[in-house]
C-alpha cells in the first residue's frame, strides 16, 4: 500500500528533480553552452577552424546559395550555426537565387549550392561546402598574404599537374587547399 508520506516524498522528489534540470537548462542557454554528443561530432567545429575564427577582428558574412527544398541545405546550416555560435563575428543568409536574382548577379552565382564568405577584403566563391573549405575560405579572406611554395622541376623531377600516381598534383591540391601558392621553378 502506498502511504501519504510515500506520496509525499516522492512528489518532493520529483519536484526537485525538475527544478535541478530547470536551472541547469536556464545555466546552459544564458551561457550559450554546447555539448556535441553526437557520434561523428557532427555539431562540433576543429581546433584549426575555432583558432582561425577565435582570431577574427572584422565581420564575415556568409551567404549560402540554395534552394529552401536542397537536400545539402539542412547539413550546410547545421555547419554555418557552428561558425555563428563560435564567433559572433559571422553571419549567415540563406538566399535562393530564383528569388534574389540581383544578389546572384552581384556574386555572379549562375547555380545552386554555392557560398560566398564575405569580409571587408572582398569575397570568394566556394562549392560543395565543407568545414574544411569554409575555414580556409574565411582564412583567405581575412589574410591576404599566401605563402609559396616552389617545385623544383627541369632534371627529371616530378611534376604538379602529373595527376598520375607517380606525380604531384594531389600534394599541390592539398597545398592549394591550406592556402599556399604552389609553383613550379
Amino acid at each position: 500500500r502506498i502511504t501519504a508520506r510515500k506520496m509525499t516524498g516522492a512528489y518532493l522528489s520529483s519536484a526537485i528533480v525538475l527544478t535541478v534540470i530547470i536551472l541547469i537548462q536556464a545555466i546552459v542557454i544564458r551561457n550559450n553552452i554546447r555539448i556535441d554528443t553526437t557520434y561523428n561530432s557532427r555539431f562540433s567545429l576543429s581546433r584549426k577552424t575555432l583558432d582561425v575564427i577565435g582570431d577574427l577582428e572584422s565581420d564575415i558574412s556568409i551567404i549560402a546559395f540554395y534552394k529552401e527544398t536542397d537536400r545539402d541545405r539542412n547539413s550546410v546550416e547545421d555547419l554555418l550555426e557552428n561558425y555563428h555560435a563560435a564567433s559572433n563575428r559571422i553571419d549567415f543568409e540563406f538566399v535562393n537565387p530564383d528569388r534574389s536574382p540581383a544578389i546572384a548577379r552581384h556574386y555572379n552565382i549562375k547555380q545552386f549550392g554555392v557560398t560566398v564568405v564575405e569580409s571587408k577584403s572582398g569575397w570568394e566563391k566556394i562549392t560543395g561546402v565543407t568545414e574544411s573549405k569554409l575555414t580556409n575560405s574565411i582564412y583567405r579572406s581575412i589574410s591576404r598574404k599566401r605563402l609559396k611554395i616552389y617545385f623544383l622541376t627541369g632534371h627529371g623531377e616530378r611534376s604538379t599537374n602529373n595527376r598520375e600516381n607517380i606525380g604531384y598534383a594531389k600534394l599541390a591540391n592539398l597545398l592549394r587547399e591550406e592556402n599556399f601558392s604552389v609553383e613550379e621553378l
